[in-house]
């Protein structure tokens, strides 16, 4: 309620209320695994927060946090789909965070790292939406860090964007990533 308020420190404040009750829980049980997702979560939406607020490096903290819960997730049972878009997610948003804080080469190894998940997991299911389209944000995300490579990611994304449109399997906002990835080709 409060990030939708507007109120960034009041929505930070109460996103470590619940963080320290989720470390409380892992922290009971380390092998629920539930809990230990939750506990991720947790780390993330701290991280969203002090990304909001400006703060990068605090930022950074909490998704590697949550990145090293994730990884230790998905190799209990790297069959779990969840648990692999998880890791994927967060070696996205530790990218994001590096590259943002001017570290051009972690944040490609991040975003590589969350590319190879996403693309066994796009290939697993090529009918999961979302699964796709995080191959899209990948693709995008490595392309700020390789001009070299930008216009391939980005004719690369383009396609599965416009695989899912034709297929009438994209909502209203993922529809707009079609012209603005257009625009970013040329």
């Amino acid at each position: 309620m409060q990030v939708i308020n507007g109120n960034l420190q009041g929505a930070l404040e109460a996103y470590e209320e619940v963080l320290k009750t989720n470390i409380e829980l892992a922290e009971l049980d380390p092998k629920h695994t539930e809990w230990q997702r939750d506990l991720s979560v947790s780390h993330n939406k701290v991280g969203d927060m002090h990304k909001a607020n400006g703060d990068g490096l605090k930022a950074l903290k909490a998704y590697e946090e949550s990145l090293a819960i994730r990884k230790a997730l998905a190799e209990l049972d790297p069959k779990h789909t969840q648990w692999q878009r998880d890791l994927s997610v967060s070696h996205n948003k530790v990218g994001d965070m590096h590259k943002a804080n001017g570290d051009g080469l972690k944040a490609l190894k991040a975003y590589e790292d969350g590319l190879a998940i996403a693309k066994t997991l796009a290939e697993l299911n090529p009918e999961m939406v979302q699964w796709q389209t995080d191959l899209v944000v990948i693709y995008y995300n490595l392309s700020t860090v390789q001009p070299e490579k930008s216009k391939t990611l980005l004719t690369d994304a383009l396609a599965i964007l416009n695989r899912l449109h034709s297929e009438n399997r994209l909502d209203h906002r993922t529809q707009q990533w079609i012209p603005f990835l257009e625009d970013a080709i040329k």
